[in-house]
């Protein structure tokens, strides 16, 4: 399936992925509430496929410098372990609870960004949050709200939505 790559500027996603928030939204819905065809749900895997072959995530750090990951326990345990420090010591440096009582990383940008390379230096080990980023292969019913969001600085889930779209999934 031959896809075209729209943009990848961050500010300009931004600004065009809020104006065309809505229609997104509507298109999601349509896509993770039973509503599509079969056929349409694959096409819609190829598209991210093809797209996540044409856009680098690792050029990008977008998702890196916007957001604040999430942090299982087990990613706790990983990446203390290769920090070689204790868990306690990662979670009072790194991390805080929201009100779910869930991980999350303290700073923006995260602080195991390179900002000079855009690379992760933890990458072997980077949360699981960040390995499955940006959530476009989960199910598009309970991910709908979250890829909405990051629509407005991912290149990937941007070109994604907009040649889904244009596809006539």
């Amino acid at each position: 399936m031959e896809v075209t790559i729209i943009g990848k500027d961050p500010l300009k996603l931004k600004e065009s992925a809020k104006r065309k928030e809505h229609g997104n939204a509507s298109f999601l819905a349509y896509l993770g509430n039973g509503l599509a065809q079969k056929e349409e749900l694959e096409n819609f895997k190829e598209i991210v496929k093809e797209v996540e072959k044409r856009i680098d995530c690792r050029e990008c750090a977008n998702c890196c410098i916007n957001m604040c990951a999430r942090i299982t326990l087990g990613d706790v345990k990983r990446i203390a372990k290769k920090l070689e420090i204790p868990k306690s010591a990662f979670v009072k440096k790194y991390l805080v609870r929201d009100a779910r009582g869930r991980f999350s990383m303290k700073q923006m940008p995260c602080p195991f960004l390179d900002l000079k390379n855009k690379l992760c230096v933890i990458y072997e080990t980077r949360p699981e949050s960040c390995r499955s980023f940006p959530h476009l292969k989960e199910d598009l019913k309970k991910a709908s709200e979250m890829i909405l969001m990051n629509s407005k600085f991912c290149p990937i889930v941007y070109n994604v939505l907009e040649n889904a779209k244009s596809a006539e999934i």
